[in-house]
């Protein structure tokens, strides 16, 4: 019978560790689309309403944005380059979501890299 609880309770995290992947899948296409406004020196509030409607399953809270680092030419860093002052040198963010499945048996983050469109 223990082995019969320790498969369905794996079955379980599995299927909660798919579904938030899906929930974040979602919202990397959705922060990283053209429609969605490249902010330039974004904070991780500027791309909130953006993931806040995330398809996602009943009862799951709407992923976040954690943290955006900003593209210096060799590598994402916390100085944004893309600015008034220099305003075409590094137009790409590195943007960090998060999902929590209800339970916190299925969280995972998901980094994507956001470019400024032409």
């Amino acid at each position: 019978m223990g082995a019969l609880a320790t498969f369905v309770s794996g079955t379980d995290v599995h299927r909660k560790q798919s579904d938030t992947f899906v929930v974040l899948e979602n919202a990397a296409e959705v922060v990283k689309a053209d429609s969605n406004t490249f902010v330039r020196c974004a904070v991780p509030s500027d791309y909130t309403s953006a993931v806040a409607g995330t398809t996602r399953p009943t009862g799951w809270s709407a992923p976040v944005v954690t943290s955006i680092t900003y593209w210096n030419g060799s590598t994402f860093g916390s100085t944004c380059y893309d600015n008034t002052v220099a305003p075409n040198i590094a137009p790409l963010q590195l943007i960090t979501l998060e999902a929590k499945s209800p339970d916190g048996r299925g969280d995972f983050s998901l980094s994507v890299v956001k470019r400024r469109s032409s």
